[in-house]
Parts: C-alpha cells; sequence; structure tokens
C-alpha cells in the first residue's frame, strides 16, 4: 500500500540504485583526488554531481510513474475485493498501467450492475411472497407465482453464464469442486462484519459476499 513507502517494489528499486550512487561517489572522488590541476578536479566535481543528479531523478521518475499507479491499482482492487464497489482507479496514462485501472473499473461497474440485478428481482419476489404468507392471495396468484419463477429463472440463468473458481455447475447446483491439492486465498473481511458501516441492506453500495465452500441452490 501507499502507506508502506519502503516496502515491496519502492525498496528494490532503492536497493538497486544505492549500490550504483556508492560506484559512482566512489568513483568521482578517486578522480577528484587524483586530479593534476584544480581544473581537473572541476571538471570531475562536475561531472560527478551531473551524474548523481541523473542517477537520483530515475528512482523518483521509476515511482512516479510506476510504482505509484501499480498502488492505486492495488489499493482500488483491495477496496472492490471488500465490497467497496464505488472505489475506482484514477487514469493517468493510456498505457498498460492505465489499462489495467479501466478494467477493474469497468469490472467494479459489471459487479454493481449483478448486485443490482439481483436485489431488484429477490425484492420483488419477496414482496409477492410476504403477501401470500400473510394471507392477501390475489385473485391472479398464478401470475404472480409465475413472476415469482421467472424473477428466479433468469437469476438462474444469469448465474449459469459465469466460470467459477474451484466451482462447477451439477444439475443445476452449483457445486465446490474437491480440490485437496489446491489452497485457497484468505477472505477479504465483507462489509458489514464488524468494520464495514455499510450492509447490503437497501442502503450504501452493498457488497458482494464471501464465497462459500459448500453447495449453492
Amino acid at each position: 500500500m501507499r502507506s508502506e513507502k519502503f516496502s515491496g517494489l519502492r525498496r528494490q528499486i532503492w536497493m538497486y540504485f544505492l549500490p550504483a550512487l556508492c560506484v559512482i561517489l566512489a568513483a568521482g572522488a578517486y578522480l577528484i583526488y587524483n586530479a593534476e590541476n584544480d581544473h581537473l578536479q572541476y571538471q570531475s566535481a562536475a561531472g560527478m554531481f551531473f551524474a548523481v543528479v541523473s542517477l537520483l531523478a530515475i528512482p523518483f521518475l521509476f515511482i512516479r510513474n510506476i510504482i505509484e499507479p501499480l498502488e492505486e491499482v492495488l489499493s482500488a482492487a483491495c477496496k472492490i475485493t471488500e465490497g467497496y464497489l464505488k472505489e475506482t482507479v484514477p487514469i493517468r496514462n493510456k498505457d498498460e498501467i492505465g489499462k489495467i485501472g479501466e478494467q477493474i473499473n469497468a469490472l467494479s461497474v459489471n459487479l454493481q450492475e449483478i448486485l443490482l440485478h439481483v436485489w431488484n428481482h429477490s425484492r420483488d419476489s419477496a414482496d409477492i411472497l410476504k403477501r401470500i404468507s400473510n394471507g392477501d392471495i390475489p385473485s391472479d396468484m398464478a401470475h404472480d407465482i409465475a413472476a415469482v419463477r421467472h424473477s428466479m429463472e433468469e437469476m438462474q440463468s444469469m448465474v449459469k453464464t459465469f466460470e467459477y473458481y474451484d466451482i462447477r455447475m451439477d444439475e443445476d447446483r452449483l457445486m465446490a469442486e474437491e480440490a485437496p491439492n489446491r489452497t485457497l486465498p484468505p477472505a477479504p473481511p465483507l462489509k458489514g462484519e464488524g468494520s464495514s458501516p455499510h450492509a447490503l441492506s437497501g442502503k450504501g453500495d452493498g457488497g458482494l459476499g464471501r464465497r462459500e465452500k459448500e453447495k449453492i441452490s
């Protein structure tokens, strides 16, 4: 993350840069010390100064143009996995990193559309079932039941269009794959589980739940 200023790629850049800087300083000091006159000493000192300035510019430019955009992509991806779908990646350039950011933003939008689709259909179905359970049986109950069935079939059709990690389709059921040699990554904390202020309850942005390793009807 950006708060960890000397970890990961940043630390590697400085690890590569500092030995090169030490070599230049040592070579410059040697040339200055062995210069035959003051003029050569000034030339050697000026050359060493410009070499050091140029070398200092390289890691800062690399950090600004590559590492910082990657950190922004990582931060947005982590937020999205936690359920904060309003998080977006700022697009600075149209390079490969910018294209990755655009795809993550598109992924966030698609997840929101899926959640809204499921939310709207489940809400309509819940309203009809609530009316029936309260004894408010409408005259056109067959039509309402057909509407509920249609909503459920639409959601099932949407679920079938995806390819899943360690999950397979078995007779209209999503089943956890048996993969004893594969280790799942730790699931991130969900929104609404203690630390998050917004759960999927009609308020806030909602969030994707953690994938269960069990049968999903």
